[in-house]
This record gives C-alpha cells, sequence and structure tokens, in this order.
C-alpha cells in the first residue's frame, strides 16, 4: 500500500510540477514588454464580426470578425526580438447570423462594406459572347455567366472561353427551368470546365419552388438587379450600390455600352468581382 501511495505521490507532484512551470512561464510572458505591447495595442487591430441581414426572403452576407492570436503574435514576434503590429497572427470569428446558415433565401447583394460588385449574364445561348469576354478581358474583369444546360451541352467550345477566361459559371437550370431532375446534369456538366462546385442558381423573379430546389442541394439562389436591355448604362448610373448584383443582357445595347458601364463602375471606387467574391464573409 505505502508503494500505491508512493506513486501516486509522484504523479501529484509531476503534474503540480508542470502546471507551476506552465504558471510561471505565463507569468514570465506577461511581464514582457512584447507582451505588454500585443495586450495594449491589439484592440485597434482587431474587427468585430458582422452579421448577414435578413429582410423577409432575402439575405445580404455578413462579414467575419477577426481576433489577434496572442501566443501565436507573441512568439513570432519574440523571434524579431521587439514588437511588430505587421505581425499579428489572427483568428476568424464567424459571425452568428451567417450566410451559411440560409440557403432558403434569395440573396440580394454583398456586403456594403466591402464596396464589390458583380456583374451577371445569362445565357441561353451563346449571342455576343465573344464580344462581350473581349471587353471583359480589355477592361481587366472578371463576371458571371449563368448557362441553360440544354443549349451548352451542345456548344462545349462557349463554356471552355469562358472558363479559359477565368470568369464564374454558375447553373440557370435547363430549358428555363430548375428541375430535380436536371439540375445536377447541369451542375455535372459545369465541373467538365471548372475545378468549383457550382454553388449558384440566379433568378429574375420570386420562384419559391426554384429556391426549395436549390437550398435543398446547398446552393444559393441569387436574386439580382435587372438592368435594362436598351440603356444600360443610364440605367446602371441609377442604380449602382455597394455590393450591388447586376444581370446585363447580352444583346447589341449592352456590347455596345459594356465598356463604358465597367469604367463607370471602377471610378465610382467599386470592384467588379465574381458572386463567390462578393458573397464570402471573409474579411479582407
Amino acid at each position: 500500500m505505502k508503494k500505491v501511495f508512493n506513486i501516486i505521490g509522484a504523479i501529484c507532484l509531476t503534474i503540480f510540477s508542470f502546471y507551476y512551470t506552465d504558471k510561471m512561464v505565463e507569468l514570465s510572458k506577461s511581464k514582457d514588454s512584447i507582451m505588454q505591447d500585443i495586450m495594449s495595442f491589439k484592440e485597434g487591430y482587431e474587427k468585430e464580426s458582422i452579421d448577414a441581414k435578413i429582410i423577409n426572403d432575402y439575405v445580404i452576407p455578413g462579414i467575419k470578425g477577426k481576433k489577434v492570436d496572442i501566443d501565436k503574435s507573441y512568439n513570432k514576434m519574440k523571434e524579431l526580438g521587439y514588437y511588430n503590429e505587421n505581425l499579428y497572427i489572427y483568428t476568424s470569428e464567424k459571425p452568428n447570423i451567417s450566410i451559411d446558415d440560409f440557403y432558403n433565401k434569395f440573396i440580394i447583394g454583398g456586403n456594403p462594406k466591402k464596396n464589390n460588385v458583380s456583374l451577371v449574364f445569362n445565357l441561353v445561348d451563346n449571342k455576343n459572347l465573344n464580344t462581350i469576354l473581349y471587353v471583359l478581358k480589355e477592361q481587366d474583369v472578371v463576371a458571371n455567366f449563368f448557362i441553360d444546360g440544354k443549349y451548352f451541352i451542345n456548344d462545349l467550345t462557349s463554356l471552355q472561353s469562358i472558363a479559359d477566361n477565368n470568369h464564374f459559371i454558375g447553373n440557370l437550370g435547363y430549358d428555363g427551368k430548375y428541375l430535380k431532375t436536371t439540375i445536377k446534369n447541369t451542375n455535372a456538366l459545369i465541373r467538365k470546365f471548372v475545378t468549383y462546385e457550382n454553388d449558384f442558381c440566379y433568378l429574375d423573379e420570386i420562384n419559391y419552388d426554384a429556391l426549395d430546389i436549390c437550398s435543398n442541394l446547398k446552393m444559393y439562389t441569387v436574386k439580382g438587379t435587372t438592368i435594362s436591355n436598351t440603356t444600360p448604362y443610364l440605367d446602371i448610373k441609377e442604380k449602382l450600390i455597394s455590393g450591388g448584383i447586376y444581370k446585363l443582357d447580352t444583346n447589341n445595347y449592352t456590347v455596345e455600352e459594356l465598356g463604358i458601364i465597367i469604367k463607370y463602375i471602377k471610378q465610382k471606387g467599386y470592384n467588379i468581382v465574381s458572386l463567390e467574391e462578393l458573397i464570402s464573409e471573409e474579411n479582407n
């Protein structure tokens, strides 16, 4: 029995020794000038998360917060030998209300604090596609092309051109409809040309049946702002806001004015990004 008590005592002494050592290390770190500076200034470099905004059946993404990882930041600065705010290391903090939990809502825009917008083209044929791709390349911007699987299953060259120019390809359904039996087929077609999983459906009008189908497949349903098919530039000027999603026609009016539309958006200080980036809640 005495031997057992001796073993238990040795174990307790070892545990206490580790605990005491850890406490001494923490005490030593807390008195280090680098750690004191980190604790004094870190709040100025942290950002609180912003919750996604829910408005009835619509959702606007939130933004993740960022917190200073105190220990990792300290170790990094300790290697350098002095405090340096450029060596802060951060952890990401997901919003309490996140877009990830609301596939059953219509996305109507990105978070306005990011100064991003997205351009969408819905393709039921390849009319003016090459010209649109040329203008986008000249302006060095990415756009989003939602394709109808019924048409593009026989026009793989056009899909390859879109993918080669690094534009986003989304699912517009099959023969103008989102059906459980065909939506996966269009996704499979898209996957032949891109490395990402397609997460987006697009609707011009409210359609709860389509929303339900896309939601069950963990696909976001986007409902952007439809721009005039005869005076797109004037319409963009009137409707442009941060976080906006703008659907442009592929007709000759759009082709003629696309260049000045892009220049106007840039002049207003907005970045033109893919939908993936627009709705991302990452804190860039």
